[in-house]
C-alpha cells in the first residue's frame, strides 16, 4: 500500500507523478492520500472537488481529510472543525461516496485516528506559556466534554 500526502489537485499534474502512480496501481498496489485541511489551501469546495476528482481520475482514494493538528507555528492555517463538517456535507452531494475522504482528527493516545461527524461540537483553547525568552503558543482543539489536562512532553 502506498500513502499520499496531497493538500491541493495541482500537486497531480506532473508527468513522473501520474505515470508512477499508474504503474503503483497497475501493479496491484493500493494507492491512498491523505490531505490535511488548511485554511487558504484547500478550506472551500472548489480546491476540496478538484482534488478529489482528480484522485480519482488516477486511481487514487480520497481516505482521510485531517484536521489540522496543533502544532507551534501552523495556527494561521487552522480551519474550525464546524467548517471542515460542511465541506464533507457538500462533497457528499457533489461526489460519489468512494470519492469522499473521512474527515478526521489525531487524539493524543488514541488507538487510531478518529472521525469528525456532524453532530460533534468543538472547543478551541489557546494557551500561553512564557517560559525563559521564548513564549509558546498552543492551539488546541478538542471535543467538548473529552477536554482533559496533558502533560508536557518536552
Amino acid at each position: 500500500m502506498l500513502v499520499l500526502r496531497r493538500t491541493a489537485g495541482r500537486y497531480l499534474r506532473s508527468w513522473f507523478v501520474v505515470d508512477a502512480l499508474g504503474e503503483r496501481v497497475d501493479c496491484g498496489i493500493p494507492v491512498l492520500n491523505q490531505a490535511v485541511l488548511l485554511q487558504g489551501v484547500n478550506d472551500d469546495i472548489a480546491p476540496l472537488q478538484t482534488l478529489c476528482e482528480r484522485l480519482i481520475d488516477l486511481r487514487v482514494i480520497p481516505y482521510y481529510l485531517h484536521q489540522l493538528d496543533p502544532v507551534a507555528g501552523a495556527a494561521h492555517f487552522y480551519v474550525d472543525p464546524q467548517r471542515g463538517v460542511e465541506l464533507v456535507e457538500e462533497l457528499r452531494r457533489r461526489l460519489p461516496g468512494y470519492a469522499v475522504p473521512t474527515y478526521v482528527r489525531e487524539v493524543p493516545g488514541a488507538a487510531s485516528k478518529l472521525p469528525i461527524r456532524p453532530d460533534d461540537k468543538f472547543a478551541l483553547l489557546t494557551f500561553r506559556s512564557a517560559s525563559g525568552p521564548h513564549e509558546l503558543e498552543v492551539l488546541f482543539v478538542g471535543l467538548l466534554g473529552s477536554i482533559r489536562p496533558m502533560p508536557c512532553q518536552r
